[in-house]
């Protein structure tokens, strides 16, 4: 285990995986970020000015190939992963 594994968050209140994204709820920060697995930033502030996200989930929509990402109660983003083939 890596307690250090994405430094730099101000009281991280949820995390989801997706594939190889991770997506953190910053509550201190009110942000939702996005890490590879190895820690690394994609998106640090992916999602700002959120009043104190205290928990997030990511529901994937296989028929349009987007992702719902969701904290606290309210939908915050839908965006596309890849292409439609």
């Amino acid at each position: 285990m890596n307690a250090d594994l994405i430094s730099g968050l101000n009281n991280p209140a949820g995390i989801a995986v997706v594939g190889s994204g991770l997506f953190v709820a910053n509550f201190g920060d009110g942000t939702v970020g996005e890490y590879t697995t190895s820690g690394a930033a994609v998106n640090a502030d992916l999602i700002s000015r959120l009043s104190e996200p205290w928990g997030i989930v990511v529901v994937p929509e296989p028929a349009t190939g987007s992702i719902l990402l969701m904290a606290g109660m309210g939908l915050l983003m839908r965006r596309r992963r890849k292409p439609l083939a």
